[in-house]
């Protein structure tokens, strides 16, 4: 104030001296600061003062990463200060996006075609929409491929635009041997899985 006659701004508690003190003696060498040199308030004493720095945002550390609590109170025996693991998120955790294409398992060749219908079904969501690399884990070059593939399999009537699969395949309706006993279904039978019409 103006009717100080020191010009101090306002005392140190006694944890910001001590933090002074440390920082003090690390970078400059000097020990020989006592609370003589610095007006050190004498307020706030015993349980008072931990409370007072608990509720004092301005000296809580807990926002700070481990490294720069190190840097600003020194190593101590705490263990979360040196575990290695206290910063790491969950995002850290998380495989890369998208797969690089020198880590990416090209596709062979011979099974890129429209025909393929099971390769194309792996690359394809439950509501018929192509998925992206996040999802596919595909390379650039191969994610191509594939989705040329699934649209030309889609514009020729092979798979559904949107929606699901069709799961079940009856064949040709209009083949001659239609109402022949297949020896699938004559085996099915003998096993009493299928009644016969």
């Amino acid at each position: 104030g103006g009717d100080d006659e020191s010009n101090f701004t306002a005392p140190l508690s006694p944890s910001e001296f001590q933090t002074f003190r440390k920082y003090v003696e690390k970078e400059h060498g000097v020990e020989a600061i006592s609370e003589e040199d610095i007006p050190v308030s004498r307020a706030a004493s015993g349980s008072d003062a931990t409370t007072s720095t608990q509720t004092d945002p301005d000296l809580d550390l807990t926002w700070l990463t481990s490294a720069a609590r190190v840097e600003v109170e020194g190593p101590s025996a705490d263990d979360t200060m040196n575990d290695p693991f206290v910063d790491l998120m969950p995002s850290d955790l998380n495989p890369a996006r998208k797969v690089n294409r020198k880590r990416a398992k090209a596709l062979p060749k011979e099974l890129l075609h429209h025909n393929n219908l099971s390769l194309l079904r792996r690359f394809v969501t439950p509501g018929g929409q192509i998925m992206n690399r996040v999802r596919s884990r595909l390379g650039a070059k191969d994610q191509r491929k594939i989705a040329k593939l699934i649209k030309r399999a889609r514009h020729l009537g092979l798979i559904p635009h949107l929606g699901q699969w069709k799961l079940e395949d009856h064949g040709n309706i209009h083949a001659k041997d239609i109402r022949m006993e297949k020896d699938w279904e004559k085996e099915l039978v003998d096993r009493g899985l299928l009644e016969k019409k």
